[in-house]
């Protein structure tokens, strides 16, 4: 048995619905979530998150931190989360001094890992929004960020808690594949349980919120109500086979 250790898990998604924090007890091998907590996004800062992401593509971090709604919506996001976090602590009754730390991973502005790299021969990179200090300052809490950085740079897709956590859940279920249906999906093969190999293998949800929020006035396919009118386009999965570079055939 480890250190019993209390982390609040932070998580804002591509998909930006909402700002989601989880309470949860480690100890060694053994978990288990306390409480959880879901702030949505308003829709101006949707679209504020959009703008930026659109605005810093092919910016240098220096021209980005030139930007002044660069620092407002940065400053805005801290916000938001610190009270998510907040939120949560005041809802349950968590002494937040008995908290060790924030596990806060950002928000994605930009990303290209090494597979979209090597085909526009460019260098790997991933940027991510968020200051660590500033969460920490605003909460009284330890935060450990930057999660991704490392295994961009040592050759991952960067879904990078994903493997390890599926390993671990794989000492209860079993080893095999396993696929989480993100904005952008990404999967973990476990044997033995270890995570052997684990990579981000292209959007999932991304389309569907974009076409939901543009059509509706969700922000998301709730219990997948459009999801379950569609059909299955069988010659569209067949050119996706057979058609082009055969994505599903090629190495992740």
């Amino acid at each position: 048995m480890g250190k019993r250790l209390k982390i609040i898990g932070t998580m804002t998604g591509n998909s930006m619905d909402a700002m989601d924090v989880v309470l949860t007890e480690f100890n060694g091998d053994w978990m288990r979530d306390i409480c959880s907590w879901s702030m949505d996004y308003s829709k101006e800062f949707q679209y504020d998150i959009e703008f930026l992401r659109q605005s810093v593509h092919d910016k240098t971090p220096a021209e980005i931190l030139k930007m002044p709604e660069f620092h407002k919506i940065h400053d805005m996001y801290i916000k938001y989360m610190a009270t998510a976090i907040k939120d949560m602590c005041q809802r349950y009754n968590i002494d937040t001094t008995k908290i060790d730390a924030i596990g806060f991973h950002g928000k994605t502005l930009d990303h290209n890992p090494p597979s979209v790299a090597r085909l526009n021969n460019t260098l790997p990179y991933t940027l991510q929004m968020g200051s660590g200090q500033m969460l920490s300052n605003m909460t009284n809490i330890p935060v450990v960020y930057d999660f991704r950085s490392a295994p961009i740079m040592n050759g991952s897709e960067a879904a990078p808690l994903i493997p390890e956590h599926n390993a671990h859940i794989a000492k209860i279920e079993g080893d095999g594949i396993y696929y989480n249906g993100g904005n952008t999906s990404n999967f973990a093969m476990i044997q033995d349980g270890v995570a052997l190999f684990g990579t981000d293998v292209g959007p999932c949800n991304e389309y569907i919120d974009n076409y939901i929020r543009n059509n509706s006035n969700m922000s998301f396919d709730k219990d997948g109500l459009y999801g379950k009118r569609g059909k299955l386009n069988i010659n569209l999965l067949y050119q996706l086979f057979n058609v082009g570079r055969q994505f599903y055939e090629l190495r992740p």
